[in-house]
């Protein structure tokens, strides 16, 4: 019976060893001291594992084209109905899967329950070298060093850890692999406004636009969180992708904070004027005290420079305009993301181009697969990054089977 070497216990390297199990002796490595500990820790321990809308435009990628090869009603079919062979069912939140335990563990109990007497899994196994003689793939740690006829990479990408590592980085480079620069994802970001900063721990419903020099890159809408270092939440961390690569390339990257997205109208003027009314003309302040957190409407009124005790009435026209476009445009620069350690995970990654988009096979060695987030693929919050590596793990556990090969 031949010999398959998975490195990585996490979502993708689980899935290709679900699909390969009966039919190979497969070894499954993990430098931690307990396997799938991202999947572990995914949606707060819940496990928020799929979404019901996975599309190509929730991802990010140098190769799109290639990537919806990957991301189709087939494949993700295929996975789904995998899932419920193994016993996962699960309950679906505002299109986000979770197990219906909402307890990952049930997961990952799920995978290990269904592997097999052919799989044996290795914890606390650290990769100090991977090489390729003749036929055979020889993994290296510090104690001994394996040998098998076929290997998948499944390491996952450095980012949230403490001690990363670029032992399989640096064998796909030596091998002819493209890996484009590794950058920050799912990350907060950093900026440099003095008054948003001074109100850390504040938490806003927004509508955020993120602008690159200026061209209008990205919306959305979410909780905006404040902090120390500058914004949080899903909404700026579904931004961070596009702001790390364009920071990288020493582009300009600027956000435009509207706080009053849920007004039932964009003629804000209007709308105040009919507010203050209706409230019986108080003070301009208590018109947005009103609809937000009073500490933001301070800051934002001084720095309009407007005294608490004003009344609506009594600004200039131009003066209330400036007011409102501080509350609904406010631009902010971004100078930076938080570090690879704080991200959730990695944009850039091994090319898509250097793999067969339909089994994760190499282009460049025979028998290598490469699956799940060492790719040049990243995703928003959602799910969408576990289902990308469930999807890629099946698709070489597939081929693995299939014996699929193809060249340059």
């Amino acid at each position: 019976m031949q010999r398959v070497i998975i490195i990585g216990a996490g979502a993708s390297g689980l899935m290709t060893a679900l699909n390969i199990s009966k039919d190979y002796e497969v070894i499954i490595l993990d430098k931690n001291k307990s396997i799938a500990k991202k999947l572990l820790q995914t949606g707060a321990g819940k496990c928020n594992f799929w979404n019901e809308e996975i599309t190509l435009n929730k991802y990010n990628t140098n190769n799109p084209q290639l990537l919806k090869e990957i991301i189709n009603k087939d494949n993700q079919k295929h996975v789904l109905a995998l899932f419920n062979e193994i016993g996962i069912i699960p309950k679906i939140k505002n299109g986000y899967f979770y197990p219906s335990s909402e307890n990952a563990q049930t997961i990952k109990s799920a995978f290990l329950n269904s592997l097999g007497e052919n799989v044996t899994i290795k914890d606390d196994f650290f990769v100090t070298d991977i090489k390729k003689e003749n036929d055979k793939f020889l993994v290296f740690s510090k104690t001994t060093n394996l040998t098998c006829d076929k290997l998948v990479i499944a390491t996952g990408s450095n980012a949230s850890l403490k001690e990363p590592s670029f032992v399989a980085y640096n064998f796909l480079q030596q091998t002819n692999h493209n890996i484009r620069e590794l950058l920050p994802a799912l990350v907060g970001l950093r900026i440099n406004d003095k008054a948003l900063k001074s109100l850390a721990g504040l938490r806003i419903d927004v509508n955020l636009s993120l602008y690159e020099n200026s061209q209008k890159k990205k919306t959305e809408i979410g909780q905006l969180q404040l902090t120390s270092y500058g914004l949080s939440g899903i909404c700026t961390f579904n931004m961070s992708s596009i702001v790390a690569r364009g920071l990288y390339n020493k582009k300009k990257e600027f956000i435009e904070i509207n706080f009053l997205p849920f007004l039932p109208t964009t003629d804000y003027l209007e709308f105040f004027n009919k507010r203050n009314i209706l409230m019986h003309k108080p003070e301009a302040k208590n018109l947005f005290e009103t609809l937000l957190n009073y500490k933001l409407v301070n800051i934002l009124f001084t720095l309009e420079k407007i005294p608490s005790s004003t009344k609506w009435e009594d600004l200039s026209i131009s003066k209330q305009k400036s007011l409102i476009e501080r509350f609904t445009n406010y631009k902010v620069e971004v100078i930076g993301t938080n570090s690879l350690l704080e991200a959730q995970t990695t944009t850039g990654g091994v090319s898509l181009e250097d793999i067969n988009i339909k089994t994760m096979a190499s282009k460049h060695l025979k028998n290598l697969y490469i699956t799940g987030e060492i790719l040049d693929v990243d995703g928003l919050c959602g799910g969408f990054n576990l289902a990308f590596a469930f999807i890629t793990g099946y698709l070489a556990g597939q081929a693995i089977t299939g014996d699929f090969y193809v060249k340059n």
